[in-house]
């Protein structure tokens, strides 16, 4: 018999665990991207342009990690609300 991969017995397991994952490598890529915009704005030596493109690249880094955020809180109250597994949401 072929042993499960992803260690989930129930479809909510899976998508809990998926979710987590991309939460996981999401939240340090959203932090480097931060760091990228403001390392752009500290050198951009006053040139509006170069101004805008770090305040842009920090803007967006938020929103795409709100996103995920918001994205992981709506899987959970998902499993919550409509399978009943609670614990399901929680990686």
């Amino acid at each position: 018999m072929i042993e499960n991969p992803f260690k989930a017995e129930t479809f909510p397991e899976l998508i809990a665990l998926v979710f987590g994952f991309l939460t996981a490598i999401a939240i340090p890529i959203a932090s480097i991207m931060i760091l990228w915009g403001a390392f752009k704005l500290l050198t951009s030596g006053g040139i509006p342009e170069k101004i805008t493109e770090g305040k842009k690249i920090i803007l967006y880094a938020i929103i795409g990690l709100a996103l995920v955020l918001v994205a992981q809180g709506f899987i959970f109250v998902l499993n919550e609300v409509l399978l009943g597994a609670p614990d399901a949401g929680s990686v």
